[in-house]
């Protein structure tokens, strides 16, 4: 997931987070968090930041196709 941010000009605002549709619930999101340090790059730490953010909310939810 880092990875796609990081390639992607704005790739870590909140409407291109939601809209890569993440299993939330499978996502390792202390992993995250330590790429994101790892890599030390502040628009990694803020797209890290906001999936924690949408994990823990849980209003977030995909419709099936």
């Amino acid at each position: 997931m880092l990875d796609v941010v990081h390639l992607c000009s704005g790739g870590y605002g909140p409407a291109y987070i939601e809209e890569l549709r993440l299993d939330l619930e499978t996502l390792d999101l202390d992993r995250l968090d330590v790429l994101a340090r790892a890599a030390a790059r502040p628009k990694l730490l803020r797209a890290a930041r906001y999936v924690r953010a949408l994990a823990e909310d849980g209003t977030l939810s995909y419709e099936a196709l």
